[in-house]
């Protein structure tokens, strides 16, 4: 499955994890890309966050994005990026964050397992970050999993 989002529809492989709010989405805010718009809701049952993904259909698979993500200067605590989820209390999010205090970024890994609490497995400070990120997963025997700053 491949996706240029060059049509006024979303693809049908693409879902929801709970029913979206008007303006949750464009295809048409920037031709060529979905915009995804953050809202203050994170993954919890019955939550309306912001997230929407492909099913997976295999246990071996391959997932590759590419993710512009920019904030003006007096907003933080936002994040943006991939998950990974089985259900609302399992899942494993790669997530990028602006600190305002020194204006860097950092690349956070949070695993959520049911009945314990969301940990971060790993923090990156993510140097020259300009705003644009590429996302890669596979999933097999080894298990691999990467990101690369820049276009």
């Amino acid at each position: 499955f491949n996706d240029s989002f060059y049509s006024d529809t979303l693809h049908p492989e693409w879902n929801f994890r709970r029913v979206p709010r008007p303006g949750t989405f464009s295809l048409t805010a920037r031709p060529g890309c979905l915009r995804l718009f953050a809202r203050p809701e994170v993954i919890k049952e019955r939550a309306a966050c912001s997230l929407m993904g492909v099913r997976q259909r295999e246990s071996d698979f391959e997932f590759e994005a590419r993710m512009e993500f920019t904030l003006p200067s007096d907003c933080c605590h936002v994040e943006a990026g991939i998950s990974l989820f089985q259900k609302d209390d399992n899942y494993l999010n790669c997530t990028v964050r602006r600190d305002a205090a020194d204006n860097s970024w950092t690349l956070f890994l949070k695993l959520a397992e049911p009945e314990k609490q969301v940990r971060c497995v790993r923090d990156v400070k993510l140097r020259g970050y300009t705003g644009h990120l590429r996302w890669a997963v596979r999933a097999d025997a080894t298990g691999l999993f990467w990101w690369r700053t820049g276009t």
